[in-house]
């Protein structure tokens, strides 16, 4: 599609700043995320993301043995644990945390493992996981956007998580599901119908 447009004489612009005078274009694509600024740009009045009670905190660990080459998913009132082998033989993790109130990010990666050790102490995985951990770290807030009025206007349109984000960290994991829940169905040919 892009080089029919620029065989039309379209002049693309992508990398720049969204500012009031970006809108001027003939048409605005806006798929600048979460924290759009085309979403302000085209509606004063959008909303903007809140913390939404959930961080997350991603690292390596070594010398961890975990069965097979899956990816593992650990569930709990607290939180998720996600983690998976890497090719050179350590494992990548991201524990997620249940929290109220966003954490304060001034504190080196470091401080945050007892947190998780102690948060995870009851699960095999993740605790055997965490106990290898080697590198961390800050912790990444997920965020909540309240529904967009205004996704659009004669020249310009939000696509993405710009107009409608799925949920705290849901955006790749719904993607995920997907590809593995709805595999493309093979041809069948049709059936034919009894007497």
């Amino acid at each position: 599609m892009r080089a029919e447009a620029e065989r039309a004489g379209v002049r693309i612009v992508t990398g720049r700043r969204v500012t009031a005078d970006s809108l001027d274009a003939d048409l605005v694509v806006a798929a600048d995320g979460l924290w759009s600024a085309t979403r302000t740009a085209l509606d004063p009045g959008a909303p903007c993301p809140e913390y939404a009670g959930l961080y997350s905190i991603s690292g390596i660990s070594r010398d961890v043995p975990l069965p097979g080459d899956a990816f593992h998913m650990v569930l709990s009132r607290k939180g998720a644990f996600l983690c998976l082998p890497v090719a050179d033989g350590g494992v990548w993790w991201s524990a997620q945390v249940a929290s109220p109130r966003p954490p304060d990010l001034a504190h080196p990666p470091q401080e945050w493992l007892p947190l998780l050790r102690e948060l995870y102490a009851g699960s095999r995985t993740p605790a055997a996981v965490l106990a290898g951990a080697v590198e961390s770290d800050r912790p990444t807030l997920m965020h909540k956007l309240a529904e967009v009025p205004v996704w659009h206007d004669a020249r310009t349109v939000l696509i993405g998580d710009a107009a409608h984000p799925v949920g705290a960290g849901q955006g790749a994991s719904m993607a995920l599901e997907d590809a593995v829940a709805w595999p493309t169905p093979s041809p069948r040919p049709p059936r034919s119908r009894g007497p």
